[in-house]
C-alpha cells in the first residue's frame, strides 16, 4: 500500500511538473499571442496612414492633370490669337502699302491735293502704329506660348514624378490597386 502511496506521490508530483510546464508554455504563448496581435494592429495602422498617403498622392497628380489640361487649353487659345493677330497684322500691312501707294500717285498727280495727301499720310502713320502695337501684341502672345509650354513641361514632370512615388509605395506595400 505504501508502495502504491508513494507511486500515486511520484505520479501526482511528475503530473504536477508537467502541468506547471504546460502552465508556463501556455502563459508565454498567450503573452506571443498579444505580441503578435498588437504587431497586426500597428501593421494595420501604417497600411490605412500608407493608403491614406496614396490617395493624398493620387489626388495631387489628378490636380497636376487637371492643371496640365488647363495649361493646354490656354497655349491652344494663345496660338489661335497668335494666328489671328498675324493675319491681322497681313491686313494690316497690305493696307499699308496700298495706302503708301495711293498717296505717292497723289502726290504725283497734283499739288492742289495736298490736303488729302495729309490725310492718308495720317492713316499710314496710324497704321504703322496699328502695325507696331499688332507686333507687341504677336510678341506678348509669343512670350505667353512659350511660358505655357514650360509650365506644361513642369507639371508633366511632376506627374511622372509622382506616378513613379505612386507605384514604389504600391510595390512596398503589396498593394496592387488602390
Amino acid at each position: 500500500l505504501e508502495k502504491k502511496v508513494k507511486s500515486y506521490k511520484d505520479e501526482n508530483t511528475e503530473l504536477k511538473t508537467k502541468l506547471s510546464t504546460v502552465n508556463t508554455e501556455a502563459s508565454n504563448l498567450r503573452r506571443d499571442k498579444d505580441l503578435l496581435d498588437e504587431k497586426i494592429n500597428n501593421m494595420t495602422a501604417d497600411m490605412q496612414a500608407v493608403s491614406h498617403k496614396l490617395i493624398d498622392q493620387q489626388d495631387k497628380i489628378t490636380k497636376l492633370q487637371t492643371a496640365a489640361t488647363d495649361n493646354e487649353m490656354s497655349r491652344i487659345k494663345a496660338e489661335g490669337q497668335i494666328r489671328s493677330a498675324n493675319l491681322a497684322l497681313q491686313q494690316k500691312s497690305s493696307e499699308l502699302r496700298t495706302q503708301s501707294n495711293k498717296v505717292e500717285l497723289l502726290t504725283t498727280e497734283s499739288k492742289h491735293l495736298q490736303g488729302t495727301v495729309s490725310n492718308l499720310t495720317g492713316k499710314v502713320n496710324q497704321l504703322e502704329r496699328e502695325k507696331r502695337e499688332l507686333n507687341e501684341n504677336v510678341l506678348s502672345l509669343q512670350t505667353e506660348k512659350k511660358l505655357n509650354l514650360q509650365s506644361r513641361a513642369s507639371h508633366e514632370k511632376q506627374i511622372t514624378s509622382l506616378q513613379e512615388a505612386l507605384k514604389e509605395r504600391k510595390i512596398q506595400c503589396g498593394i496592387t490597386k488602390v
